[in-house]
């Protein structure tokens, strides 16, 4: 079956004056909206390839800024060239890290506590949030271990700033003196982030519900098998 070329959109953010390239596919399940919703502006949707979107995207930014001048002065826009997004790890509390998980996060609320988190911003929002603390799991919680318990993307067209975000956590972990960070995903999930970031399969964890007959609870999170990721610190 003939399946048709996807165009690439040019998005522009006039507030950090950076730029996003994306395909069809990749502004699919919502991810459009998201963008505008962040601030990003259509400059153009009708690239046939990755190569001519970033060939032209200066000229494209160029004229969108000629329009968007007519009603905004000229004084309160950048001289500086355009250039691409870029993620950076910013600081965030407790109270906000949570916040941003409860609202974003596909299938998790934010846990009880944190030894710190770290969130990832696009130069004025903030796009992404991981949290870091000590093992779940009691049987791990040596001292030394570290356990990323939440790491959450606003939207896939920011999902390269997982990396980002693990590495920031390795780091903080690193200057603490750990030596070994964990974390879960879901036995259907692949984990490619964090083999990407240095994890490797440690195992699979049997699963199962915090409720007993002693202590009812209500599971806020899926209660099957999870993959345990570890990453030794060096």
């Amino acid at each position: 079956m003939y399946k048709t070329k996807p165009f690439y959109w040019i998005f522009y953010k006039v507030s950090t004056n950076r730029f996003v390239i994306l395909s069809d596919e990749e502004l699919g399940n919502g991810a459009l909206g998201e963008l505008l919703d962040d601030g990003y502006e259509i400059v153009w949707d009708s690239a046939l390839t990755k190569e001519i979107a970033k060939q032209h995207a200066l000229v494209q930014i160029d004229s969108f800024l000629d329009w968007y001048q007519r009603d905004t002065p000229l004084d309160t826009l950048f001289i500086e060239q355009p250039k691409p997004l870029k993620l950076m790890p910013v600081p965030i509390t407790f109270r906000e890290a949570c916040q941003f998980i409860n609202e974003h996060h596909r299938h998790h609320v934010a846990p009880q506590g944190h030894r710190f988190s770290v969130a990832l911003s696009d130069g004025d929002t903030l796009v992404g949030v991981i949290m870091a603390g000590n093992p779940v799991n009691r049987h791990l919680d040596d001292g030394f271990t570290l356990e990323i318990t939440r790491c959450c993307i606003k939207s896939s067209i920011y999902k390269n700033g997982v990396s980002k975000l693990v590495s920031a956590v390795y780091q903080a972990a690193k200057a603490m003196g750990y030596t070994k960070i964990i974390s879960y995903t879901l036995e259907e999930e692949t984990g490619v982030s964090l083999r990407a970031s240095g994890f490797y399969l440690s195992g699979i964890s049997d699963g199962g519900s915090w409720s007993s007959q002693s202590r009812k609870r209500v599971d806020k999170a899926p209660t099957g098998p999870k993959k345990r990721w570890v990453k030794q610190i060096s």
